[in-house]
């Protein structure tokens, strides 16, 4: 699974991916399923706006850089949008 993250919580624009591994081994206590954080990106540098599965280890994520958030709409313009690939092992 994975999801953006917002700066400081639940506040401003997000500016950074998680990614979560599902457990479905069964521990002592019974448990089926466990939801763990596998991977944060928290920075300064970009915001995403959408992203993708594109493998089983690769995620595409389609981002601004946070600059363009502080213009006066408070949303890039289509140009200012890039992508970025980021793989897992």
């Amino acid at each position: 699974m994975a999801n953006s993250s917002a700066l400081y919580g639940l506040e401003g624009e997000p500016n950074g991916i998680q990614i979560w591994r599902i457990d479905n081994s069964k521990s002592e206590s019974g448990e089926a399923l466990s939801i763990q954080k596998h991977l944060e990106i928290d920075q300064q540098m970009w915001a995403p706006d959408d992203f993708y599965w594109e493998s089983d280890q690769s995620l595409i994520v389609k981002v601004a850089p946070v600059e363009s958030y502080l213009n006066e709409s408070g949303q890039p313009n289509e140009k200012d949008f890039y992508y970025l690939r980021l793989l897992l092992n």
